[in-house]
């Protein structure tokens, strides 16, 4: 038998009823267009995925339910599954609901919840148990929910729901004489996922000899997670479609042909009246786009993750204070381009209609240089050779009668005369923490998003200033390390040709805050290259310090200098918690991230790690 099965990836926004419910019929009519005949939606796309703690208020609940209600008119000669939040018996359950015939034919709940790195789902849900089934009854809606396999015109479905997946004891395990197993999901982007998915996919449906179809959410859905709308389905002999990730439009729908064969009435199995189109359709040719380089697979996240910030928080640009170096040059870049590709994916209509901008890409973005005497000539040219290449507002200020009058404050307050010799901390943070102020002013006055241009590497030490560069309403480039980010404007430069990084990719990272020319980042900490791996040893392998040690010790680093790196390490590490606690909203990008509100909860006051 012949079939059409269409994949959808949508763009929601947590507790956004009327435009998640909106995108969510726009795929279904989609769907019907092209003649499919089932159509496999997202996890929790009704309500949003990143409801966090309002799916405590049993209302969250309700309000999902109604729009499902309102949906089943849409199930009409296609069968819809689609994901939401269900409470049944004073609990809450991540369910996927199967609609056909404008009739719900049963709900299944996760049994398998999330609770790894930036997922916390037994806060909120609880996992349903194995081989349970229960009546459930709304009003005048009564439906099965549970452990169900689900016989639709004599082919049997079973569903997984995304952390499901990935277990030794996933419900496909239990699945006897399933020809169709879908899972919707919303699962976060992260470097190297898009092949692990396409692994488990195509080893789930060549193990359990079944078509295996994979649909994810898409998009900067609630702050910090960027989901990249992927896309998979395999059958028994490999993979058949997958689709291009991290894609700007709002609702994104793929249809493939695949021939199934039904199977026999199980016992227990929810029987749905539907009769497939069988339409004439030979099985899709595989269409299996290349897995992005990490470099790409950056550019393409942080991008849609940037324009989906900028829209859903109602802001018509962005502002960042362009240093020359690299960190500041990266988010301008990155800024620039989410708006051009943006504008270039959806149409100069949509663009408009979705963030409101009249003006161009370039002209709406606005980068200020703020110098003081410590900066160099070298910095200043990078900066302007950058934001001319792109096109965007560039000013420059002068910062020393500020730093002046703050220093003058703090000298008669406390009758005394700073000295870079005795005062150094205080006098290089100031010179970053009063760029500051009119910065705000200038993003409040444009109404942009300031952009905080710290990055991973000086979130683990410290080496950022409260108030300076770490000020921002989001700091887009916080989930990935310095190391790789300077790798990564030297592809820019080459693959985007961007000349305007030119100038910053010659320069060695300095803060630039002492008199002279000598300071450099590396200078004050240690090679990024090796900060980086102590961080990957401590944060993703769990390593002792001595242990991290012997490994540096291991590379041929002397024992003495291994242990100077990583105690510097460490000590920074833990005197600097609180600043991670205050770091602006950050996009997850990494095996890990240092967001204490979503990925590592360390204690402020804490007696050391040496």
């Amino acid at each position: 038998m012949k079939a059409v099965l269409a994949l959808a990836s949508v763009n929601q926004t947590p507790l956004d009823w009327k435009g998640n419910f909106s995108r969510v019929v726009q795929a279904v009519e989609m769907a019907k267009k092209a003649k499919a005949d089932f159509i496999l939606l997202p996890e929790l796309c009704l309500s949003g995925y990143g409801c966090e703690d309002m799916f405590f208020h049993p209302w969250i609940a309700e309000k999902a339910f109604s729009l499902l209600i309102d949906l089943l008119p849409y199930s009409k000669d296609i069968v819809i599954q689609v994901g939401l939040p269900f409470r049944f018996r004073n609990k809450l359950y991540n369910a996927q609901a199967i609609l056909a015939n404008g009739t719900i034919a049963g709900l299944v709940a996760k049994r398998i919840l999330a609770l790894e790195e930036i997922y916390y789902e037994p806060r909120w849900f609880t996992p349903w148990p194995r081989h349970v089934v229960e009546i459930a009854q709304i009003k005048e809606h009564t439906f099965p929910i549970g452990d169900l396999i689900f016989n639709i015109g004599g082919v049997r479905l079973g569903i997984e729901i995304c952390e499901d997946a990935w277990h030794e004891n996933r419900p496909l395990q239990s699945m006897k004489k399933v020809q169709l197993v879908t899972n919707g999901s919303a699962s976060h982007f992260c470097f190297g996922k898009s092949e692990k998915r396409r692994q488990m996919v195509e080893e789930s449906a060549r193990k359990f000899q079944v078509h295996y179809c994979y649909s994810n959410l898409v998009g900067n859905e609630s702050g910090r997670i960027i989901y990249d709308g992927e896309q998979l389905l395999a059958g028994p002999d490999g993979l058949i479609f997958a689709n291009e990730v991290l894609r700007f439009e709002e609702v994104q729908v793929s249809t493939v042909g695949i021939e199934l064969i039904p199977g026999s009435l199980e016992s227990g199995d929810i029987v749905v009246d539907f009769k497939w189109k069988d339409k004439d359709v030979s099985p899709s040719q595989k269409q299996i786009p290349k897995l992005l380089i990490k470099e790409e697979s950056f550019y393409h996240a942080v991008t849609l993750g940037l324009w989906d910030y900028l829209r859903k928080s109602k802001s018509k640009g962005f502002t960042i204070s362009l240093s020359g170096g690299a960190d500041s040059s990266a988010c301008t870049l990155l800024a620039v381009h989410a708006l051009e590709r943006a504008k270039a994916a959806l149409g100069d209509e949509t663009f408009r209609e979705l963030s409101g901008i009249e003006k161009s890409p370039s002209d709406s973005v606005f980068t200020v240089y703020q110098s003081t005497s410590n900066n160099s000539s070298q910095t200043f040219d990078s900066a302007r050779m950058l934001a001319e290449n792109l096109g965007v507002h560039f000013c420059s200020w002068q910062m020393d009668d500020f730093v002046s009058g703050y220093t003058s404050l703090a000298e008669t307050a406390l009758k005394l005369n700073l000295d870079w010799k005795t005062h150094d901390l205080a006098l290089q943070n100031v010179q970053a923490r009063v760029r500051v102020p009119a910065l705000w002013m200038l993003a409040n006055l444009t109404n942009t998003l300031l952009l905080a241009t710290s990055n991973r590497s000086e979130l683990a030490v410290g080496y950022t200033t409260m108030d300076g560069d770490a000020a921002g309403g989001l700091a887009p480039i916080a989930g990935v390390d310095k190391a790789f980010l300077r790798q990564w404007l030297i592809w820019a430069e080459a693959n985007l040709s961007i000349s305007g990084l030119r100038g910053v990719n010659s320069l060695s990272p300095s803060a630039e805050l002492r008199p002279g020319l000598s300071q450099t980042d590396e200078q004050d900490l240690m090679p990024y290259t090796i900060l980086n791996k102590i961080e990957i040893w401590f944060m993703e392998e769990h390593k002792t310090p001595e242990e991290i040690i012997q490994l540096l010790t291991a590379q041929n680093i002397e024992e003495q200098q291994a242990r100077q790196f990583t105690e510097r390490f460490f000590t920074l590490w833990s005197r600097n918690q609180w600043k991670r606690e205050r770091t602006a909203p950050a996009f997850h990008l990494d095996g890990h991230n240092l967001d204490p509100k979503s990925g590592c909860r360390f204690p402020i006051l804490n007696g050391g790690l040496m």
